[in-house]
């Protein structure tokens, strides 16, 4: 009875690897619009005509697939990073938790001059994590990354994130870079010291189990 009981704890231990947390409402936009997302620009961001829109394109560089489309920049020179992005809130518990999300950039074929993407996740208006897709090593090229952003929630309740796109540069037709995002996910990680809990009640279990049958298991 105590080596069956000791196998169905391995067996959830194993399960408490890197539980899926399904949080974001289509994040693989294969409804084919925008369903659950909220669309915005920065102080001096500016979008191009007509997007971000859903989209078939290869951002992983596996195939295409539903993806957001962007051409983001700034709405007058300034010299800083301008743009746009997605937002959603998420009804969270505290813990700590990974985002991920499939990004990428393709120059036009009007200068390899033209930077890339900046690529960054904000919770609450703070940003704690990005990837910056750029320079273009050559024209026409398309860079392609993961963003795989780690977050601690301290506090259970209504949290924002944003996904956001900025450049350094001003939007201008067709010259200006398109940004590419998909896949977008958020997994739990358990607690260390919950799993370490679990594992010293294995062990108690183990030895009490061997008590009860000094010749050993039968």
């Amino acid at each position: 009875m105590a080596l069956k009981i000791a196998l169905i704890i391995l067996t959830n231990l194993a399960a408490m690897g890197l539980p899926a947390y399904a949080g974001f409402i289509n994040g693989d936009f294969q409804t084919g619009d925008l369903t659950g997302w909220t669309t915005y620009l920065t102080s001096n961001g500016m979008s191009g005509a007509g997007n971000p829109f859903v989209a078939l394109v290869d951002t992983t560089g596996s195939g295409t697939s539903l993806a957001v489309f962007f051409e983001v920049g700034e709405a007058v020179s300034d010299g800083t990073q301008q743009g746009g992005g997605l937002s959603q809130n998420l009804f969270l518990a505290a813990g700590n938790y990974v985002v991920t999300a499939s990004i990428a950039t393709q120059e036009h074929g009007f200068g390899t001059s033209w930077p890339g993407s900046l690529f960054s996740v904000l919770v609450d208006g703070v940003s704690l994590g990005s990837v910056d897709l750029g320079p273009f090593p050559a024209l026409g090229a398309t860079i392609r990354g993961t963003l795989n952003v780690s977050v601690i929630i301290a506090l259970s309740g209504s949290h924002q994130f944003q996904f956001q796109i900025t450049t350094p540069h001003r939007v201008s037709a067709s010259i200006t870079p398109s940004q590419f995002i998909d896949n977008i996910a958020i997994t739990s990680v358990p607690e260390p010291t919950g799993v370490a809990m679990v594992s010293i009640g294995f062990i108690g279990l183990f030895l009490w189990g061997l008590r009860r049958r000094p010749y050993g298991f039968r």
